[in-house]
């Protein structure tokens, strides 16, 4: 059972993930209207230079360099203040995988948060 829920590749994951995220997306709809909610919009799809001016995309970008880009699940505009974008993106675990199986559930979230703050700290 625990190969099920940890397989990647078997859709489950995915799955399991994308109720949460459509569940947050409801719940934030009843607050927000819906044109200030995206879904799964490209972080930094066009990073900024020192001297703030936005690098150059070429427009013949591969499929692979999108499939690939980092992604967030969802973006409210306005969470915190009026005019900014909030991204939020969900991350799924199994308490019971092996690698988390002798790790108290709060020491376990916290590996799971610095993996995220590795990620996004370096775009």
């Amino acid at each position: 059972m625990n190969h099920v829920l940890d397989c990647k590749k078997g859709g489950l994951v995915t799955a399991r993930h994308d109720v949460i995220r459509n569940e947050l997306r409801d719940q934030v709809a009843h607050v927000f209207s819906p044109s200030r909610i995206q879904c799964e919009l490209m972080i930094n799809p066009a990073p900024m230079r020192a001297n703030g001016t936005k690098t150059h995309v070429p427009s013949s970008s591969s499929s692979s360099d999108f499939l690939n880009a980092d992604r967030g699940d969802l973006l409210i505009r306005g969470f915190w203040e009026g005019s900014t974008d909030t991204i939020i993106d969900v991350r799924v675990m199994n308490f019971d995988s092996i690698s988390y199986k002798n790790l108290p559930p709060k020491k376990a979230l916290e590996r799971q948060e610095k993996e995220k703050k590795k990620k996004y700290c370096k775009l």
